[in-house]
């Protein structure tokens, strides 16, 4: 029965990121531009973020919400922004710095579609108080599926990460339950358009 569960997970997994791609399909970028300042404005509420120094944000691909705001906002509070290099390779992540002001629309995009900011100083993650998590589903407690790499789990659970995770998305990526897997690591908030959802810390 063991050996016959995993496969099983991965099928779900990938029938859910199947169901949020025809979820966001319809979504115009008037509306996404418009469900993304509600999530930016929720996010600005929270004491995590009004207290932290070093935040970390990702650039966002076409159906993920616009983080741009919260980056523009700390760097001109004084803090820092970092951002995620990855390794395809080795299928690991790891904080950069960002050097210089947010302009995505300047920066080349890499192999992952995600474009790459200019900042090589790697950040050690356990001085990063906020990371802000993108996805293509969550749940009321927390899980999350990614785009089936990994990359954020494993930064999450084995960098000495101890920030608060908040996981962004619009209404429409929040379902019922998201099928999860050992190594999956849960988000201590989940933020969308419509609603705040604290977790309970594990």
């Amino acid at each position: 029965m063991t050996g016959d569960a995993a496969p099983s997970v991965k099928e779900a997994k990938a029938a859910l990121r199947r169901d949020i791609e025809r979820r966001l399909a319809g979504m115009s970028p008037a509306a996404a531009a418009v469900a993304s300042g509600a999530i930016v404005a929720k996010v600005r509420k929270l004491e995590s973020f009004r207290t932290a120094r070093r935040v970390m944000l990702y650039v966002p691909m076409r159906t993920e919400v616009d983080v741009g705001p919260l980056a523009v906002e700390t760097l001109a509070a004084g803090g820092e922004v970092c951002l995620p290099a990855f390794d395809v390779a080795s299928r690991t992540m790891w904080a950069v710095g960002l050097e210089g002001p947010w302009s995505p629309e300047a920066w080349p995009q890499g192999r992952l579609g995600v474009r790459i900011a200019r900042g090589e100083r790697v950040v050690d993650a356990a001085s990063i108080d906020l990371v802000i998590v993108p996805g293509v589903a969550f749940d009321h407690a927390g899980h999350r599926l990614g785009r089936g790499m990994g990359f954020y789990d494993r930064f999450l659970r084995d960098t000495g990460l101890e920030a608060v995770s908040i996981g962004v998305a619009f209404e429409e990526q929040l379902v019922e339950r998201v099928p999860c897997e050992a190594g999956d690591v849960p988000l201590r908030v989940v933020i969308t358009n419509e609603r705040c959802l604290p977790v309970e810390a594990r």
